[in-house]
């Protein structure tokens, strides 16, 4: 095989592994970009809550959990329902902590598994590579 034939063959499969690995960026960042609009699909409706009800129940998880890094701050989904309050522990694993809306009392407190999202956005964001994967898509 020559080897204008052999340049042919990588970059046909260059073009091709490049193509995929853009097509799932894409796609993670479409989904990603209507996270919320999903999970409000998703959520049985509403009331509408304060904003000043959630950040409270984020500062308090805060100095529940020294050091904690704050993933995410979820509204009720229902008239009732808790605020939800999802932090990454110093060693890396995710706790939930459930607030009664009104008061702001702690109702729960559990370990958390990721989600579908979480999956997706370590995807977006790194390739499911961690570190270097988060180079790779700053060089991109």
């Amino acid at each position: 095989m020559s080897a204008r034939a052999h340049l042919a063959v990588w970059h046909r499969r260059l073009g091709l592994g490049l193509a995929v690995w853009f097509a799932a960026m894409a796609l993670s960042g479409v989904v990603l970009a209507f996270r919320a609009e999903i999970e409000e699909g998703l959520a049985a409706p509403a009331g509408e809550p304060s904003l000043g009800a959630g950040l409270t129940a984020g500062t308090a998880a805060a100095r529940l959990r020294p050091g904690a890094e704050l993933v995410r701050i979820s509204r009720p989904a229902a008239a009732g329902a808790p605020w939800i309050v999802l932090l990454r522990d110093s060693v890396g694993g995710l706790v939930e902590l459930r607030f009664e809306a009104s008061t702001g009392r702690i109702v729960a407190v559990r370990d958390a598994r990721p989600d579908v999202f979480d999956w997706l956005v370590d995807l977006h964001s790194s390739l499911l590579l961690g570190e270097r994967g988060m180079a790779i898509v700053g060089l991109a």
